[in-house]
């Protein structure tokens, strides 16, 4: 069977902890076929972001034309941007396209670093176009421009903002229990609760969350199996990583290499 095509429109981490590279390993981890088209360059490691660096908005246009023409996705993750002009430039190229888009704000690094110039109208133009958003806990106060922090505050904000499902993830919450809300209008919130695990190995885990459900979405789930699913199969992954890459946050073990027998 062709596997869906899953494009994952984000910035590039050349350590592969994050970005597209993450999005890749997320996206063949659940059977679809990754394409990519990368937004920003960084320059970071596992302690950090120290520069970012916006491409140019001709190019991700262009080899966005080129993809839709030839290598058209079933479904698309929309991460880091670097810049607001690059919203403007998504949001052109899925006028016509009528799969899932599962858009990750990503609008700072775990280390403070900003990576989005500016959250305008253009940007929320795509949040609103999205079939699920997938914020943590300052990503959307920051959205909602709200000192907002119960996560039933903002869920509800967030869904009268856009009319757009929205995933709140819980790890910047505090407790022994680790609790992510799916958010639907007219809908009673849904949440997730699972132990809060123990591990420095956490870098790229909203990137590879949301590839994870987008491919899902592709393979044609419903969007709360689709949730549910990536919740649980990205648990496992982090409660199964064992390797000691990097001296900060390290990378996570997406494809299950530590589980292969040698």
């Amino acid at each position: 069977m062709t596997p869906p095509i899953v494009l994952t429109l984000a910035g590039f981490d050349p350590g592969g902890g994050a970005g597209v590279l993450a999005d890749a390993k997320a996206i063949h981890a659940h059977g679809g076929y990754a394409v990519a088209v990368i937004t920003a360059q960084t320059v970071q490691n596992t302690r950090g972001v120290f520069q970012v660096r916006p491409e140019p908005a001709d190019l991700v246009a262009a080899q966005l034309d080129a993809l839709w023409d030839d290598l058209r996705p079933q479904a698309v993750k929309i991460g880091m941007l670097g810049s607001a002009d690059l919203a403007e430039v998504a949001l052109a190229r899925l006028v016509d396209f009528d799969g899932p888009v599962v858009v990750d704000p990503v609008l700072r690094s775990s280390s403070g670093h900003p990576l989005l110039d500016d959250v305008d109208g253009r940007y929320r133009a795509l949040l609103r176009r999205a079939t699920l958003i997938t914020p943590n806990l300052p990503e959307a106060a920051r959205i909602l421009g709200k000192n907002l922090r119960s996560a039933a505050a903002l869920c509800d904000e967030l869904v009268k903002m856009g009319e757009t499902p929205c995933l709140l993830k819980g790890g910047h919450g505090e407790g022994d229990r680790l609790e992510d809300w799916l958010c639907r209008p007219g809908e009673a919130p849904r949440r997730f609760s699972h132990a809060r695990l123990s591990t420095r190995h956490t870098h790229g885990t909203g990137c590879a969350l949301s590839s994870a459900i987008a491919t899902r979405l592709a393979h044609g789930e419903p969007l709360e199996t689709a949730v549910e699913t990536a919740i649980n199969w990205l648990q496992r992954r982090l409660a199964s990583t064992g390797w000691s890459l990097g001296q900060g946050s390290g990378p996570i073990d997406l494809l299950g290499q530590k589980d292969f027998s040698r």
